[in-house]
């Protein structure tokens, strides 16, 4: 998440989570089910930026997540072991990740 300087009541997403979002729209569009399984739970790799934001927008953000979480797996079925290990190490790399100045 980037902060504006102008209006820091409105978070924006960096570049590469505009990009993970086109890609997984149209992967749905294409009801590419394999390719969004194998994402696993997308929301745990937003969790750690969302600290910054207000604690009532950020439950609502997260509850939001849970909810498409819940309709994916109600889709397409809960991820494998496999999966959720991909999942985590993933979330695990991103928040390793050095976060932009904001500004």
């Amino acid at each position: 998440m980037v902060i504006p300087v102008d209006d820091p009541s409105e978070p924006c997403y960096e570049s590469e989570t505009v990009q993970l979002l086109r890609e997984i729209k149209e992967h749905a569009e294409r009801g590419d089910l394999a390719w969004l399984t194998e994402q696993g739970k997308v929301y745990a790799a937003v969790v750690d930026p969302l600290m910054d934001l207000e604690a009532e927008h950020r439950l609502a953000l997260l509850t939001e997540a849970d909810r498409y979480v819940a309709d994916l797996i109600a889709e397409v079925g809960p991820p494998s072991a496999a999966q959720r290990t991909r999942a985590a190490a993933l979330a695990r790399r991103l928040a390793r990740r050095p976060t932009r100045p904001e500004g």
